[in-house]
């Protein structure tokens, strides 16, 4: 069997999923221990006894739900490589709005006369893709993120010590609260960015009738998949600085609702904006003044 003939098998039997192109040849350039670019290369070449094995093992694995990314091991986010396992969320392309909304909202920041180190936190990191991705794309940053998770904080710690190259200099300006949301942290920000879990509690469910394998604990939001963004705005208010940004992530169908909720608590100049398919994404609010 050739490396064309072990990928056209393995599009044909993820055909249904979403991307069984990608997925069939992330899979098997990984179970030959080459890069894609290397695998488009080597169509015609013989696919090794070991190296075919390992790539129908990967193949059946995703046929029964596992994503890509924790079969590999990493996923990419803003072009950078995250480790990413069971114990948290897998970085998805949209979120990559969120880090744009925020990249934003510092330069904005600092056009408005603001100095110094601009302090910012992520509250429910995961793996800490928004984290570390905003660090390293602004050097003026110094960040706080923060999860409910031990095994979260294990991934991100993880993660900073892949793709920081200093390591000291990344902890201190990439710091790490083992917390749930904001709840005792005295610190005051000049912007919060949250992914939060949003999902509702039946979605969820039928997600786990699925044999889903991300936790659910990063994905359940409660009835309406609003009770951690509930919590978020009315803990925010307090944490930010005058002109400060909330910015979070959420479904299309809970924009109202969120509007409402950060416009009840005294946010203003709120916006929303899309994700790379076109649909409302991320939504942020600013304290008085603004």
């Amino acid at each position: 069997m050739t490396c064309r003939d072990a990928l056209k098998e393995g599009i044909c039997l993820l055909e249904g999923t979403d991307s069984p192109f990608l997925d069939a040849s992330v899979l098997l350039a990984h179970a030959a221990g080459m890069t894609r670019e290397k695998l488009l290369a080597s169509y015609p070449d013989p696919l090794d006894p070991a190296s075919k094995d390992k790539y129908f093992q990967y193949l059946k694995r995703r046929l029964a739900g596992e994503p890509v990314a924790y079969l590999v091991g990493f996923k990419e986010f803003y072009g950078r490589p995250f480790l990413v396992d069971r114990r948290v969320l897998t970085p998805r392309p949209d979120t990559e709005a969120l880090v744009e909304t925020g990249l934003q909202a510092a330069a904005i920041l600092r056009a408005e006369g603001v100095t110094g180190p601009l302090r910012l936190a992520d509250v429910c990191t995961g793996s800490g893709c928004i984290a570390l991705t905003m660090a390293l794309e602004d050097p003026g940053i110094v960040m706080t993120a923060s999860d409910l998770s031990e095994e979260a904080a294990e991934v991100f710690s993880a993660n900073r010590k892949a793709l920081c190259p200093d390591e000291g200099e990344a902890s201190r300006r990439v710091i790490f609260r083992l917390g749930d949301l904001l709840s005792g942290d005295t610190r005051r920000y000049h912007v919060i960015l949250s992914n939060p879990p949003y999902l509702t509690s039946n979605e969820v469910e039928e997600m786990k009738s699925r044999r889903w394998p991300e936790p659910a604990l990063a994905l359940e939001g409660g009835i309406d998949g609003l009770d951690l963004v509930k919590k978020l705005i009315e803990q925010s208010r307090d944490r930010l600085e005058k002109n400060g940004y909330l910015i979070m992530e959420a479904a299309t169908v809970q924009m109202p609702a969120i509007k409402e909720l950060l416009e009840q608590h005294g946010f203003g100049n709120i916006r929303i904006f899309p994700d790379l398919a076109g649909r409302d994404r991320v939504i942020e609010g600013r304290t008085g003044g603004a």
